[in-house]
């Protein structure tokens, strides 16, 4: 999901549409709706694409468990949300 799908790839726009919408259901269960909606989406997004990119390419080189750092990445996303 890097770029938006092409408009002859119903197949891949129809999963897009799919996770989207679990996106948003997820956020609008924060009372976070509309344009804001979509703000959030994109910083929710970024935020755990940032986070696999980097592990998956060995970024994380400090002693620490990801799994941790994962936990308070979650956290913190939570908190955003319920403040937005």
């Amino acid at each position: 999901m890097l770029r938006a799908s092409a408009p002859d790839k119903d197949d891949l726009r129809a999963a897009a549409q799919q996770i989207l919408s679990m996106l948003f259901d997820i956020i609008a269960g924060y009372g976070v709706v509309g344009d804001k909606a979509i703000d959030a989406g994109r910083y929710v997004r970024s935020t755990l694409h940032g986070f696999v990119s980097l592990e998956l390419v060995g970024g994380f080189g400090l002693p620490r468990a990801l799994d941790r750092s994962f936990g308070q990445l979650v956290s913190a996303i939570d908190h955003a949300l319920a403040s937005w």
